[in-house]
């Protein structure tokens, strides 16, 4: 007789065809459940309104549910908060229609209101919930300047979440720094049901190219330069000030670039510093589709790993392992306790700058444009990328964690 499968959901805001971070890895993970799982997804459609919106499709073996939603300025917090609520309620919606009691439901952090509503209903229907923080709330929304701590409002939030993190049957965090700090806020005698699970590279899509074979390096006039590049968001909590203090620093020294690539709610003011200060030697690219991501994350000779003063613990750049896997030393303006920076010196490849130390990052650029040893730190990054962090490991243990709440 053929055994059935356990019916696994997924639900994310980002899910396929989106190509951003959330949406690819969550795709990618529903894909691999299904060799052990009935695999379904619910979703909101894509993160660009690049796709037509479809209600329902099959992909890979994963059948999609998704529901309309208004596509608002996310860059705007009240246009912002109004699209998080309707998503929400989408959410909750369909999935008390159609999860079923015994089912596993996988829910991410985004938006961050629909875990907190949607597991403890889950738990009530009875099914069992795996929830993976992607950003800790409420210290994302501090680190970015929107609420303080202490406030009412922090603390409203702090107390939803340790709600939530009761309800849940199993916390997936993306780094050692967020698992941390997740424990803290559970139950010491269910510790253990908060595990960390890195983000993948994708190795086989992404290789080393040699840099002087690279289209866009010659197209971008950068040949004979150092290039720093800083790649995705480029909003509130990536430092961006810092990076720019440090760029007028460096603005002497011909041979270093700083490169951007992406787009965000601080994209117009670094636009408008580069040009208020002159700085010939930064360059900014609109947001590449990742198809072209092989061409352009071998642009650098050094990958930059960015985050603001007070996130450690609270995200993991998903670029990070692509850097990896393109080869790249990285220069992290991190925490040197975060992922990253853990990373960065368990495996020596790359530079760790405080963030926000302006005259530290600069000092440190120059050092690393210098530094005789960047071939060997990115063929360390490359071995990294195959094995501590390679798809087929990490899915793996995705497998195991479903596994285990059978």
């Amino acid at each position: 007789m053929k055994s059935v499968k356990q019916r696994a959901w997924i639900l994310s805001e980002m899910f396929y065809p989106a190509e951003v971070a959330t949406g690819h890895y969550m795709t990618g993970i529903a894909i691999s459940l299904t060799s052990t799982h009935d695999v379904k997804a619910i979703s909101c459609g894509t993160a660009d309104g690049a796709h037509p919106f479809v209600a329902h499709e099959v992909h890979e073996g994963v059948e999609i549910f998704r529901f309309r939603t208004p596509r608002l300025n996310k860059n705007r917090f009240l246009l912002r908060l109004i699209q998080m609520l309707w998503q929400t309620f989408g959410f909750v919606w369909m999935a008390m229609v159609k999860i079923r009691r015994g089912d596993t439901a996988f829910v991410v952090t985004n938006p961050p209101s629909l875990p907190v509503v949607l597991v403890p209903l889950l738990k009530l229907k009875g099914v069992r919930t795996i929830l993976r923080v992607d950003d800790l709330y409420p210290d994302a929304i501090v680190a970015a300047g929107i609420i303080t701590n202490p406030s009412m409002l922090y603390n409203l939030i702090i107390g939803a979440s340790r709600f939530l993190y009761r309800h849940a049957s199993l916390i997936i965090t993306l780094g050692r720094d967020m698992q941390e700090i997740v424990r803290s806020r559970v139950d010491p005698r269910h510790g253990d049901k908060v595990i960390f699970i890195p983000n993948w590279s994708d190795s086989q899509d992404v290789t080393p190219m040699n840099r002087d074979q690279n289209p866009l390096r010659k197209e971008l006039g950068l040949v004979d330069n150092f290039v720093f590049m800083a790649a995705g968001n480029i909003g509130q909590v990536q430092g961006i000030p810092a990076i720019i203090d440090a760029a007028e620093r460096l603005s002497g020294h011909d041979r270093i670039r700083i490169l951007f690539i992406g787009d965000g709610a601080l994209e117009g003011h670094l636009k408008a510093e580069i040009q208020r200060r002159n700085l010939t030697n930064v360059i900014m690219l609109p947001n590449q589709p990742r198809s072209m991501q092989n061409l352009f994350l071998n642009v650098c000779d050094a990958a930059v790993i960015t985050l603001t003063e007070g996130m450690r613990g609270i995200g993991v750049p998903s670029r990070m392992y692509n850097y990896l896997a393109a080869g790249k030393p990285l220069f992290g303006i991190v925490d040197s306790e975060s992922e990253p920076g853990l990373v960065i010196a368990e495996e020596r490849i790359g530079w760790v700058a405080k963030p926000g130390a302006s005259d530290e990052i600069a000092r440190l650029m120059l050092s690393a444009s210098q530094d005789p040893t960047t071939t060997e730190m990115g063929q360390r990054s490359r071995r990294l990328a195959e094995e501590r962090f390679s798809k087929e490991a990490i899915l793996q243990t995705y497998t195991q964690a479903f596994a285990s709440q059978v």
